[in-house]
């Protein structure tokens, strides 16, 4: 007999660029990898990949025997309440939680008196071992990778083992509202108003442990990748059937193999679609040249920080020759677009004003700078949880509010210290000259820039 449930997956995104931007609009694949395994197993899905801000109306209107919802930590807050109307809506369903906080934070989510089950770490096989069992009232006590109630008592199971073949999990599923809606901000080609977008990944995983992550506590610092071959072809589809112009390549390292790089470039080099990854340093400057021809028209690299000393205390070691890596992608025609953070705990004043002058002389088109943001889960929260002053989660967003106060500094003045650099970086004369070059060698990239200043304009960053 075959088993068939009613399951609703939901998440959100909503459409918040603020002062000093976002990262991206972009749907949300873990779900949409989710909804495509379930559905596979026969069961009748409905999506919520939300952008629009009404999330909870349309997770309440949804009837379901199953409710998955992903959750990020500045989101648990508006998800606990949820919950809650969920559960005095639809009092027979069960209520799963997943994603990046509750796998981080799981004692904490499971003890929410209207969760039922929390899904820690890669969701796929564990979600479709624990449909039946839960709809159907059995024991949970043998499927990995989840924590339950049972008899007034918490229990977390064994972790999960990431799954081995990658290439074994069903595309995600893909609809025409993610989309339209998902985009990538910043200085990028195309600009952010012709873009037709969408996210693809090419691996899982990342193998280090910066302190303030929680990609450890879903991947378990693990790599797993995709057979290119099969890439290409999901880029393929995306093209062919929705128009597609712009991917973002939503692996947490892109180029941490510098074969496997070549061998998806290889593949996608005849697509004509340009892409986004995120990389690291890589020893192999040559591949950027190799990327840029294959379509790869910008890069984010998340440094974090410009001082060795600090990438130092968060994890992030082996990074001395990044300028070697912003040169050679520069000189591709590549937008080189830096990630940085500030707000550490030993920020001082002194170290805030030789930002400005570092950055400005690194070949560098655009960049983005968030709060040090120690999640809970995470080595950095425990580490510093004296400098953390807040314990309200819908602050640990990053972008809007730094949690983390230095010991000489206000939040006011991180806050302000941020405005400046973009100020700074964006007026400066060494900026002008690398913007004007960069326009001189690849005039295709004018609109980009017009775009970028006008939205920076038209928000206050400068």
């Amino acid at each position: 007999m075959i088993f068939m449930a009613k399951i609703t997956l939901a998440s959100s995104n909503p459409l918040i660029i603020g002062k000093y931007g976002k990262h991206g609009n972009y749907e949300s694949l873990g779900i949409r990898y989710l909804a495509s395994v379930l559905d596979n197993e026969g069961h009748d899905i409905c999506m919520i990949d939300d952008f629009s801000g009404d999330i909870e109306a349309r997770t309440l209107e949804a009837k379901a025997d199953i409710y998955g919802i992903s959750c990020f930590t500045y989101q648990w807050p508006f998800y606990s309440k949820l919950i809650n109307k969920l559960r005095n809506t639809h009092p027979s369903s069960k209520i799963v939680l997943g994603g990046y906080h509750p796998s981080s934070a799981i004692r904490e989510v499971i003890q929410h008196p209207n969760v039922d089950v929390v899904v820690y770490g890669e969701g796929e096989e564990t979600f479709k071992e624990l449909v039946p069992e839960l709809v159907g009232g059995k024991s949970l006590a043998k499927i990995k990778g989840i924590a339950y109630k049972s008899s007034g008592e918490i229990r977390i199971n064994p972790p999960r083992e990431r799954i081995s073949d990658i290439d074994s999990i069903p595309w995600p599923i893909r609809d025409q509202e993610g989309i339209n809606n998902s985009k990538s901000y910043g200085l990028c080609y195309p600009s952010t108003e012709d873009q037709i977008s969408a996210t693809v990944l090419y691996s899982r995983g990342c193998p280090h442990a910066c302190d303030f992550c929680s990609s450890p506590n879903i991947w378990q610092r693990k790599i797993k990748w995709r057979n290119p071959k099969d890439v290409a072809n999901e880029i393929r589809f995306l093209k062919n059937d929705f128009g597609v112009n712009h991917l973002y390549l939503a692996d947490l390292f892109f180029n941490l193999s510098s074969k496997k790089v070549r061998s998806l470039c290889e593949e996608i080099k005849d697509i004509d679609i340009n892409w986004f990854p995120m990389v690291g340093v890589t020893p192999d400057l040559d591949s950027y040249k190799i990327m840029a021809e294959a379509g790869c028209s910008r890069i984010g690299i998340g440094v974090e920080s410009l001082d060795e000393k600090t990438r130092e205390r968060i994890g992030k070691s082996n990074w001395t020759n990044f300028e070697q890596n912003l040169k050679a992608a520069w000189d591709s025609g590549i937008i080189v677009r830096l990630y940085l953070m500030g707000g550490y705990p030993w920020d001082t004043r002194e170290s805030l004003d030789s930002f400005s002058d570092t950055l400005k002389k690194l070949p560098v088109d655009d960049f983005k700078i968030s709060f040090y943001t120690p999640f809970p889960g995470t080595p950095a929260h425990e580490k510093y949880k004296d400098f953390i002053t807040t314990d309200d989660l819908t602050k640990f967003n990053t972008v809007f509010d730094p949690v983390v106060k230095p010991s000489s500094l206000s939040l006011e003045e991180i806050k302000e210290w941020r405005g400046k650099v973009f100020r700074d970086f964006y007026n400066s004369p060494e900026y002008e000259r690398r913007r004007d070059e960069k326009i001189r060698r690849w005039p295709h990239l004018k609109k980009s820039y017009e775009s970028h200043f006008s939205s920076m304009r038209e928000r206050g960053t400068i």
